[in-house]
């Protein structure tokens, strides 16, 4: 189930209306802790991530760093992502069980919950009931565009672990595990141009494939039930 929450009303009802706001990639990376600080991410489209502990090292102009000097990871990444467009929107689902019984059933739905720092990106939710039309809308709208496109899940990684790199524009599906409670699908277009502006794509009106609830009260509405 795919769901998105909305800080503005006037916002949810855009996006009901079919309007969706893709802002750039670099509007989230230079986002102020202190304004919103679960959607802050400097980090970005990371292509690079290497710890020093794994014999990485630093050359400027000839002069090299050895790995036992620098003191965190050396992170390297394109400004070339910086102007893609993207619309984020959040996911239910757990990875975490193969199999669901009436032992477990408790502990499923716990992990389906929403994690409260997720209300912090607003109080108006709007629940997607028929998700797959909705992406089906969304690619029809872009192809009609002629754009280039690429949506899915956001994979997570941990920075005190992870070592290497993520290819292309994987590197724009990839964050830091601290933001995983988002449990993030990202709809992500090149719109051929540059600037801080956003993009705004025309899908259709999707009332009729959607439900409203307040964020704070979308964790009381999920029922797990086994036939």
């Amino acid at each position: 189930m795919l769901f998105k929450v909305f800080k503005e009303e006037s916002h949810r009802d855009d996006f009901l209306n079919g309007r969706l706001y893709m802002n750039r990639l670099k509007f989230f990376k230079k986002l102020e802790d202190k304004e919103i600080n679960s959607r802050n991410d400097s980090d970005e489209a990371v292509s690079g991530w290497y710890q020093p502990n794994k014999g990485s090292y630093l050359k400027v102009n000839e002069h090299i760093i050895p790995s036992e000097d620098i003191n965190g990871p050396i992170k390297v990444g394109y400004d070339k992502f910086d102007d893609l467009n993207v619309f984020c929107l959040s996911v239910l689902y757990s990875n975490e069980f193969e199999q669901i019984t009436e032992g477990n059933l408790n502990a499923y739905r716990n992990s389906l919950l929403l994690n409260n720092k997720m209300l912090e990106l607003g109080d108006y939710c709007v629940i997607l009931t028929n998700p797959s039309t909705f992406i089906e809308n969304v690619k029809s709208s872009i192809q009609r565009n002629k754009l280039y496109y690429r949506m899915g899940l956001v994979e997570y990684f941990d920075p005190n672990i992870f070592h290497g790199t993520f290819s292309g524009i994987d590197a724009v599906f990839r964050k830091q595990i601290q933001f995983s409670y988002q449990k993030e699908y990202r709809i992500v277009i090149d719109s051929k141009t540059l600037g801080d502006n956003p993009y705004i794509l025309e899908t259709g009106n999707i009332r009729d494939i959607c439900l409203t609830v307040r964020t704070n009260k979308l964790n009381s509405k999920i029922e797990v039930k086994l036939s």
